[in-house]
C-alpha cells in the first residue's frame, strides 16, 4: 500500500477520486480575545452572535493573532460554506491547547480541559476530525480556545489548513500530503536500527560512528512518523507518540554531532563532543521538566529552536575549519548538512510564521543529507576494507616468515628436548641422591637430639655421682659408728647383772646417743638418694608413654633438683607459678628443654645471682618464663642463638647444640621460644606451648 502511495506522489497523479471535494477554509475567520459571558442557560453568548456584531476582527492567522499576547482565552468564528458530504467533518491540523467547538450555539466537540492540567500537553500531537452532522451548511461555527501559555494559543495551520469534507476524503487528503514523511520516516527507522544492529554485532571493534549514525537516523524516523498527521489517526497511543516523538526530535542532534565527531575528528572533536553532550543534557532537563509538569515539551521546544540554530552555526564553523585543513570527508558532510540545515531552518522559520511553508522541503532535505552520511559510511567501510586487505597481505607475508621460523623452532625444540631428556635423567639421579641425603640428615638430626639428651644425662649422671658420694659416705660412716656403738653397748650390758647400774652408766648413754644420731644420718642420706633417683626418673620419664598429659610445674621442680649442685648457695631461684592445666606433650623432651634453658641461665651468672621462673595462661597457650640476672646476649647475636652449634666466647651461651635442640623440640610441639636480652643485665627465655 505504501508503494502505491509513493508511486502516486512521484507521478503527480491523485490516488483518490475527486468526489471527496475537500475544501480548505482559509478566509472568513474572525477572532476575539478574552472569554465570553454566558446567558441564563450557561451558553457562551459569543457562540451565538451574528457575524455583524462589533468586537470581532478579521484574520487569516489562526496562531497568536495580532492584538494581545497575555490572554488565556481566544475565540474564533466562521460561517460554514455550503456543501453536501456523507459524514462531514471539520479537520483541525494541530491545536496545541484545549478548545471547545460550538455549532449554532451548541457545543459539538471538546478537547482537553479549559484549565491547567497534564492532559492538555498532549494537544500538540493530536489532529482533530470534528463531526458536523448533516445540517451544518451556512451555520455559525465558534471555537473557544484556552492556553495556560498565552504565547502559544490558536490553531497551527502552516501548510495543513483547516479542511472541510467527508471523513474519508479528509483522511485521503491528509495521507496524500504526508506520504513522503511516512515513507522517509520508516526508511530512516530501518536504517537506524540496521546500523545499531551492525554496531552491536561488531561491538569489539568499537565503531562508534555506526552507533551515532543509528541514533541519528532512528530518532529522525520516529519524529517524522509519530508527528505525522495520518499516523495520529492510526496510532492513538498518545502518550507513546508524545514522548517518542519529542524525544526523537531532541535526540537526533546528539547522534548527528557524535557522528561528525567520529568522522571528522581532529582538533575540533572536543567542540563536537560538547555539542552533542549539550543536546543530551537539554533532553534530560526537558524530560524532567515535562514529567514534573513544570514546563511541557511544546513550550520548551519553542526555546530549543534558538539553541539548535546556535549549534548549527557552530557545526558549520567546525566543518569549514576541517575543510580548510584538507579534510575531504568534511566537504561531503558540509554539503549535505547545508541542505539539511536550510530545510530545517525553513521549517523553523515557517513555524514562527516568518516565511511560507513548503511541506516537502524538510523531508527531502533530510533524505539528501542521509544520502551524504550514507556515502561517508560507505567510504569509511571501503577504507576499513582496504586496510583489512593491506593487513591481510602483511599477515600473509608474516605467515610465511612464521612458517620458516616455525621449522627452525621445531628443529631447535627437538634438540632442546633431547638435551632436556638428558638433564631430566641427571636430575632424577640427583633427586635420588638428595632423597638419600635428606634421609641421612633426618637420621642425623634424630641422632643429634638423642646425643644432646645423652650429653645432658651424662652431665647429670656425673653431677649425681658426686651428689650421691656425700650421702653414701655419710651412710657408711654412720653405719661403722653404729656398729661400734652396738658392740660397746653389748659389752657393757654383759658386765652387769642388774639393769639399774646401766641407767647411770655414762659410756652407755654416749654410745646410745651416737647410735641414734648415726641412724638419723642414715635416714637423711637414704631420703636424699631417693629424691635424686626420683627426680632423675621424673626428668627422663623412661618408663612412661611418649605423649601424655603432665604437670609442667613437676617437670620444672625435677629439673631444679637435678641442678642443685650447680645452683649451690650462689643462685636464688624464685618461683611464681600460676594455675595451669595438664599439658599434652612428650614429658622427657620438654624437661630436656627446661634443663637446657636453666643450664644456660646458670652458666650466664658469674658469682651470686637469681633466676625467676614464672608461669601463666595466655588464651590457649601455657607460657613458662625463665629470667636470669646473668651477662645477657649482645643484640647482634640474638638472631643466631638457635643455630646449630652456636657458641660465643665471653657470652652466656656455651651449649653447642643445646638451644638448637630445645627450639626444635618446642617447634615439634607446635610452640615457640621467645628471647629478650639486655647485655650486662640478663636475659628472659619464654617457652610457649599449646595446652592441647
Amino acid at each position: 500500500m505504501i508503494l502505491l502511495f509513493a508511486s502516486g506522489v512521484l507521478t503527480g497523479q491523485s490516488l483518490f477520486d475527486a468526489e471527496s471535494n475537500v475544501i480548505e477554509i482559509r478566509n472568513g475567520w474572525q477572532y476575539r480575545w478574552g472569554d465570553s459571558p454566558q446567558d441564563e442557560n450557561g451558553t457562551p453568548i459569543w457562540a451565538t452572535q451574528n457575524t455583524s456584531e462589533p468586537g470581532w476582527k478579521d484574520t487569516e492567522k489562526l496562531l497568536n493573532p495580532a492584538g494581545r499576547n497575555d490572554a488565556q482565552f481566544l475565540w474564533y468564528r466562521i460561517k460554514l460554506p455550503e456543501g453536501n458530504w456523507q459524514y462531514p467533518v471539520l479537520y483541525f491540523p494541530q491545536v496545541p491547547v484545549a478548545f471547545e467547538v460550538y455549532l449554532a450555539g451548541n457545543m459539538i466537540y471538546k478537547a482537553g480541559e479549559m484549565s491547567k492540567t497534564v492532559a492538555n500537553k498532549l494537544a500538540g500531537i493530536i489532529r482533530y476530525m470534528i463531526p458536523l452532522g448533516a445540517e451544518f451548511q451556512g451555520k455559525l461555527l465558534a471555537i473557544r480556545v484556552y492556553s495556560n501559555e498565552p504565547g502559544m494559543i490558536g490553531i497551527i495551520d502552516t501548510d495543513e489548513k483547516v479542511l472541510l469534507g467527508s471523513q474519508e476524503g479528509v483522511f485521503k487528503t491528509i495521507v496524500q500530503r504526508n506520504l513522503d514523511s511516512i515513507i522517509l520516516g520508516f526508511l530512516f527507522i530501518f536504517l537506524g536500527f540496521f546500523s545499531l544492529f551492525i554496531f552491536f554485532k561488531r561491538l569489539r571493534k568499537k565503531e562508534y560512528y555506526l552507533l551515532s549514525f543509528g541514533i541519528f537516523t532512528a530518532s529522525v524516523g520516529f519524529f517524522y512518523v509519530l508527528q505525522d498527521a495520518a499516523t495520529s489517526f492510526v496510532f492513538d497511543y498518545h502518550y507513546v507518540r508524545y514522548y517518542l516523538g519529542y524525544t526523537g526530535f531532541l535526540l537526533f542532534p546528539v547522534g548527528l554531532y557524535a557522528f561528525v565527531e567520529n568522522i571528522i575528528g581532529g582538533g575540533k572533536s572536543n567542540y563536537l563532543r560538547r555539542l552533542w553532550q549539550g543536546h543530551l543534557l537539554y533532553l534530560a532537563i526537558s524530560l524532567v521538566l515535562d514529567i514534573t509538569g513544570i514546563v511541557y515539551f511544546p513550550i520548551s521546544n519553542f526555546y530549543y529552536l534558538f539553541f539548535f540554530i546556535t549549534t548549527i552555526l557552530i557545526m558549520f564553523y567546525v566543518g569549514l575549519t576541517a575543510i580548510s585543513k584538507g579534510n575531504w570527508e568534511a566537504k561531503i558532510f558540509i554539503m549535505g548538512f547545508a541542505i539539511f540545515g536550510i530545510s530545517g531552518l525553513h521549517d523553523i522559520f515557517a513555524g514562527l510564521e516568518w516565511i511560507s511553508h513548503w511541506h516537502w522541503m524538510s523531508h527531502w532535505g533530510a533524505f539528501i543529507f542521509m544520502l551524504c552520511l550514507g556515502y561517508l559510511l560507505e567510504l569509511r567501510f571501503t577504507e576499513n576494507h582496504n586496510r583489512l586487505q593491506q593487513y591481510s597481505k602483511e599477515l600473509e607475508i608474516k605467515t610465511k616468515k612464521l612458517d620458516k621460523y616455525s621449522q627452525v623452532l621445531e628443529q631447535k625444540v627437538a634438540e632442546r628436548t633431547l638435551d632436556l631428556n638428558e638433564k631430566n635423567r641427571e636430575l632424577a639421579k640427583t633427586n635420588e641422591e638428595l632423597e638419600d641425603t635428606l634421609t641421612k640428615l633426618t637420621q642425623m638430626q634424630s641422632q643429634l637430639i638423642t646425643q644432646a639428651k645423652m650429653a645432658s644425662l651424662g652431665n647429670l649422671v656425673a653431677g649425681l655421682a658426686h651428689e650421691l658420694n656425700n650421702p653414701i659416705g655419710a651412710v657408711q660412716s654412720a653405719a661403722d659408728v653404729s656398729l661400734r656403738c652396738a658392740d660397746k653397748i653389748e659389752g657393757t650390758i654383759s658386765n652387769y647383772d642388774k639393769i639399774e647400774p646401766l641407767q647411770t652408766n655414762a659410756p652407755l648413754k654416749k654410745a646410745t646417743r651416737l647410735l641414734g644420731e648415726s641412724l638419723q644420718v642414715i635416714i637423711n642420706g637414704g631420703q636424699r638418694i631417693e629424691k635424686l633417683v626420683r627426680s632423675l626418673k621424673n626428668f627422663a620419664h623412661l618408663d612412661e608413654a611418649e605423649y601424655q598429659r603432665v604437670n609442667i610445674h613437676e617437670g620444672i621442680e625435677s629439673t631444679l633438683t637435678l641442678l642443685e649442685k650447680d645452683l649451690q648457695n650462689r643462685i636464688v631461684v624464685t618461683r611464681e607459678y600460676a594455675e595451669l592445666p595438664k599439658i599434652l606433650c612428650n614429658a622427657g623432651q620438654v624437661n630436656q628443654v627446661f634443663m637446657n634453658v636453666l643450664q644456660n641461665a646458670v652458666q650466664a651468672i658469674d658469682g651470686e645471682g637469681g633466676i625467676v621462673i614464672k608461669t601463666s595462661l595466655n588464651e590457649k597457650h601455657a607460657c613458662i618464663q625463665f629470667h636470669d640476672t646473668g651477662k645477657g646476649i649482645p643484640k647482634e647475636k640474638l638472631e643466631n642463638i638457635f643455630e646449630f652449634s652456636f657458641s660465643q666466647d665471653s657470652s652466656r651461651v656455651k651449649m653447642g647444640a643445646g638451644l638448637s635442640t630445645a627450639n626444635q623440640i618446642i617447634q615439634n610441639h607446635h610452640g615457640h621460644i621467645e628471647v629478650k636480652s639486655i647485655e650486662g643485665k640478663g636475659s628472659t627465655f619464654t617457652v610457649i606451648l599449646p595446652i592441647k
